[in-house]
């Protein structure tokens, strides 16, 4: 845009603003950002005539600037002003005096307002995309060997792709996932209709614990889009909770497509186990479940494993995708191509099982404070995932202070740690995610107890307190069976009667 053109856009509107009855919203900011910008040639300092209209115009939009927000400026006194400014350049004084010379209603007002703003963001954006394109060229001609040839083009395009729209500002932001004007009766409906849809149970993805279950509140299970993060310390078992939702989410489930035409699609990518021992891993616990007899991983007959994994766990209509990665690597843009190659290929991804994401590369992600990389990283994955209906479900272990926390002796370990940002690297993932679940085995008098306690959960109702703790004790056989279809066999204290038995309240309840 021209700068002549440039600064009688942004007098105009800082007058116009202050002919609102209400002028609570101006364009400071907006305003503020493009004078930085405006660079004018040495050349426009003075001449013998005086200050070059431009300089002087740029003055006056700082002291309209400076001004507080309800300052009211009387019309006579801007057209002395401006003419004083634009010096011999009628045809400049011209185009200011038609912006502000106009009478308009309230309503009609606005609209005016709200164009002029809009020439002025795409002036700013096109500015931060020819720095964008500046930086980038920069870097490829004089510091090729500090790129990343291998993500450069794909970071770049996702810098400039929020950009991508600047001239059709009609179909509003990118980024912008839903949008609905109460006046169209019919798009607040369609609304209604996809809430209901994916919370009624065709829509939840329910697990095979009965506490687990109980702990998602009135759903009953996750919701399409839900991210859960499962917090526990090492060694606690965090990565067989994960693949037992795995397991469960496939065996007790029919899938409920967003697109009926697409074929359903569980992903399990693990980051840290090989692929063979989580294999065997579901295979025993499949087993187990079933007959309740032990298996010895030794005396697995493989054909028999194979055929018996397939069936069990696409026997209600979905398919299945696992997969062993090496993260050092692996950054957000492969793990993005891969669900959309598989969303190519026909596939509605339903959920997106990862063991564990705090592992993989943080290329890419934003640089900054210890914890930057990590929460970056959740919330691009979070919002990627969350646009497509995918439930994402991942392990993070906790960080020395919670450690601390055991070796001093702290009762209700769970308890305590809940809602305290207590992970590893990173003290604020509860703000990228959805729900927490923090988990932690209790040993006594030999036996094993698992213990879960519930953090955040975004949701539009609230889970009782009685539900969101719960154990389970594990088993020499079925690690911690399924209960989902049997008898409930979650408790509320270690050591305590299971559900079924008339076990009552835990303890911490009532004090």
């Amino acid at each position: 845009m021209d700068t002549k053109l440039l600064l009688v856009k942004i007098i105009t509107l800082l007058y116009l603003e202050s002919k609102l009855t209400d002028n609570s919203n101006p364009s400071t900011e907006l305003i503020t950002a493009i004078l930085t910008h405006i660079k004018l040639p040495e050349s426009y300092t003075t001449n013998e005539f005086g200050k070059d209209p431009l300089i002087s115009l740029r003055e006056t939009a700082r002291w309209m600037l400076s001004n507080t927000k309800d300052v009211k400026y009387d019309r006579n006194e801007m057209m002395q002003r401006l003419r004083v400014n634009c010096g011999n350049d009628n045809g400049l004084f011209d185009s200011l005096m038609s912006g502000i010379s106009a009478d308009y209603k309230e309503e009609a007002l606005k609209d005016i307002i709200v164009s002029y703003r809009s020439a002025l963001r795409q002036y700013i954006n096109q500015s931060k995309v020819k720095d964008i394109l500046k930086q980038a060229y920069s870097k490829c001609w004089f510091q090729p060997d500090s790129i990343d040839w291998r993500h450069f083009i794909k970071e770049l395009v996702e810098t400039v792709t929020p950009y991508s729209n600047l001239e059709d500002v009609s179909n509003g932001h990118p980024s912008v996932v839903s949008d609905v004007m109460f006046a169209d009766t019919a798009a607040v409906k369609n609304v209604f209709q996809r809430g209901v849809n994916e919370l009624d149970t065709r829509g939840i993805v329910r697990f095979g614990w009965q506490g687990l279950n109980r702990m998602f509140g009135s759903s009953g299970g996750a919701r399409r889009g839900e991210f859960i993060v499962i917090g526990a310390l090492q060694h606690n078992f965090k990565s067989g909770t994960t693949l037992e939702m795995f397991k469960s989410a496939a065996l007790y489930n029919t899938p409920a497509l967003r697109d009926p035409t697409k074929k359903p699609l569980l992903m399990r990518i693990s980051f840290e186990n090989p692929i063979e021992l989580d294999m065997t891993y579901l295979y025993r616990s499949l087993v187990e479940n079933e007959t309740g007899v032990y298996t010895d991983p030794k005396l697995i007959d493989i054909d028999e494993a194979t055929r018996y994994v397939v069936d069990r766990l696409q026997g209600t209509g979905f398919h299945i995708n696992m997969c062993h990665i090496d993260p050092s690597d692996f950054t957000y843009h492969d793990l993005f191509e891969r669900i959309e190659r598989f969303e190519a290929q026909g596939y509605e991804v339903v959920m997106l099982n990862m063991d564990y994401l705090p592992m993989m590369s943080k290329k890419g992600c934003n640089q900054g404070p210890a914890g930057t990389e990590i929460r970056d990283l959740y919330r691009r994955v979070r919002n990627f995932c969350s646009k497509r209906g995918i439930i994402t479900i991942t392990p993070h272990q906790l960080s020395t202070e919670a450690k601390q926390l055991t070796r001093i002796g702290v009762d209700n370990f769970v308890q305590e740690i809940a809602n305290k940002g207590y992970y590893d690297g990173c003290r604020t993932i509860d703000q990228e995610v959805d729900m927490e679940i923090y988990q932690h085995i209790v040993k006594v008098n030999g036996d094993s107890y698992l213990t879960f306690q519930r953090g955040k959960h975004r949701k539009s109702t609230i889970t009782p307190d009685r539900d969101l703790y719960f154990v389970y004790k594990f088993q020499e056989v079925g690690t911690i069976p399924d209960d989902v279809l049997a008898n409930d066999n979650s408790r509320k204290s270690v050591g305590g009667k299971t559900q079924t038995e008339g076990g009552g309240d835990a303890w911490y309840h009532g004090l």
